[in-house]
C-alpha cells in the first residue's frame, strides 16, 4: 500500500503527536502508540484503524501498566518522518504540526481529532465568574 497525506494520515498524524514514538536504530523501524487500559476501546479502533486504513499490521501488547500498539515498518517510518514531516523520537521530542496539515480544513480537522482523542479533555466547572 502506498502512504498518502490525506485525511486518514493526518488523523494518524495526530494520534502521533498526541501519544505516539518513532523510533529506530538504523536497523529496526518502530511506529508506537501507547495507552493506559483504561483506553482499550480507543486502543481497539486504533488498532483497526492501522490495519484498515493504513494497511499495516499492528501488534497489541500489555506492557507494564500500559497498552501499546506497534507497527514494525520501515516503509512507514521514513514516510512519517520524510514525506508527513513528524520527527523521531518520544512525543515530548515531537515539535509542531507538520505544515501539510493546514492546506486543507479537512486535514486540520482530522489531525485535531487524532491529537484531541488521545491528549484532549474537556473540563466543566460550577463557578460563577
Amino acid at each position: 500500500m502506498e502512504f498518502k497525506l490525506d485525511e486518514q494520515m493526518a488523523e494518524f498524524c495526530g494520534i502521533l503527536l498526541g501519544d505516539g514514538n518513532l523510533w529506530t536504530n538504523g536497523r529496526k523501524y518502530e511506529v508506537t502508540i501507547t495507552g493506559s487500559p483504561k483506553d482499550r476501546g480507543y486502543m481497539n479502533y486504533i488498532l483497526r484503524y492501522t490495519t484498515k486504513k493504513l494497511g499495516q499490521k499492528a501488534y497489541y501488547r500489555i506492557r507494564g501498566r500500559g497498552l501499546r500498539i506497534s507497527i514494525y515498518s520501515k516503509k512507514m517510518f521514513k514516510f512519517l518522518t520524510t514525506d508527513a514531516k513528524i520527527e523521531s523520537g518520544m512525543k515530548k521530542a515531537m515539535s509542531g504540526t507538520p505544515q501539510w496539515i493546514f492546506s486543507s480544513k479537512r486535514f486540520s480537522r482530522a489531525f485535531i481529532r487524532g491529537v484531541f482523542d488521545t491528549d484532549g479533555s474537556i473540563f466543566t466547572s460550577r463557578k460563577k465568574e
